[in-house]
């Protein structure tokens, strides 16, 4: 196909264990967004640590600095990411939250 990278041909042939995929990418919102337009369930799959079954720290790392770099570029493919495939965003989502530290864990406002 004209244009097609490794990743695209990877997913449309489906020939190419998906939990390796990250080996033809470049752990960005772009090559999650074009793997989650082809396939759904893989976007989740792509980014998983098999040993952890969570998010891999590089995918972490790389996700968090483009966020960092590029507010609104990586907001409007993690939109679109969410809406093609729910698992990837929901993982993009956490991996991008900031959990406060509890001040008090004995203390409950309510």
């Amino acid at each position: 196909a004209n244009g097609a990278t490794p990743v695209i041909f990877a997913v449309e042939r489906g020939r190419f264990r998906f939990d390796k995929l990250f080996v033809l990418m470049e752990r960005s919102f772009e090559d999650l967004l074009v793997v989650s337009q082809l396939c759904a369930s893989v976007g989740s799959e792509v980014m998983r640590d098999n040993s952890t079954n969570k998010v891999h720290p590089e995918w972490r790392e790389a996700l968090v600095k483009e966020a960092k770099e590029f507010p609104v570029w990586a907001t409007d493919h993690w939109m679109e990411i969410m809406n093609n495939s729910p698992g990837a965003g929901e993982d993009i989502l956490d991996v991008l939250s900031v959990r406060p530290e509890a001040q008090n864990d004995t203390y409950n406002p309510i």
